[in-house]
């Protein structure tokens, strides 16, 4: 069986025994179910595209075509987190930031104004800058940390209200992967 899910929190890993807070990117790991090593599951995880390429390709097949435009201009990916409409975020005003770090990576949540509707984006961000609050799941004295979902916390009420009526969008399904898998691992997160 060959698989290429989109979603490293994809729910069967789990079931499958696939610990992807223990893997290494590029390290082939093959998984035994039973004693005779008949029943196996091998993955390796590969580079996502976050490492400073851009998630639609220019060109494929070391040439340009024409017919496999929908997949260079990134028409053919489904939208399975909501994507801003084209246009609106460079007429929308930006009101403030807040950041998420999971995994390794960060990404920027902007509370953003068009006309009279406030709405959040989301996209990758190179690192928190000083002094601005950021979501976590590690436990640390920061005075800007907010581990977890912490419900008490009014800069987490402001982003859960958005959550809530649906008025949050995402940069690419990527960055809507990594935020939806933070917000399910800081909901399970004893603190």
């Amino acid at each position: 069986m060959l698989a290429n899910p989109i979603s490293k929190f994809c729910l069967y890993f789990d079931e499958l025994g696939i610990d992807f807070n223990a893997a290494k990117q590029g390290h082939l790991y093959v998984i035994k179910y039973d004693d005779e090593g008949k029943s196996k599951c091998a993955f390796e995880w590969i580079a996502d595209n976050l490492e400073g390429s851009s998630s639609v390709a220019d060109e494929y097949f070391a040439f340009k075509n024409d017919k496999v435009k929908s997949i260079t201009d990134g028409t053919w990916e489904f939208d399975e987190v909501q994507h801003l409409p084209a246009g609106y975020y460079m007429i929308s005003e930006e009101k403030k930031k807040f950041y998420f770090c999971f995994t390794g990576k960060v990404f920027c949540c902007e509370l953003r104004r068009y006309e009279k509707t406030y709405f959040l984006f989301f996209r990758p961000a190179k690192e928190v800058p000083k002094k601005s609050y950021y979501f976590t799941l590690e436990r640390n004295f920061d005075p800007y940390a907010i581990v977890g979902c912490n419900k008490a916390h009014p800069v987490y009420q402001l982003i859960d209200k958005f959550w809530r009526t649906g008025q949050v969008y995402y940069s690419d399904n990527t960055t809507g992967d990594y935020i939806l898998g933070y917000r399910a691992a800081a909901n399970n997160l004893k603190i």
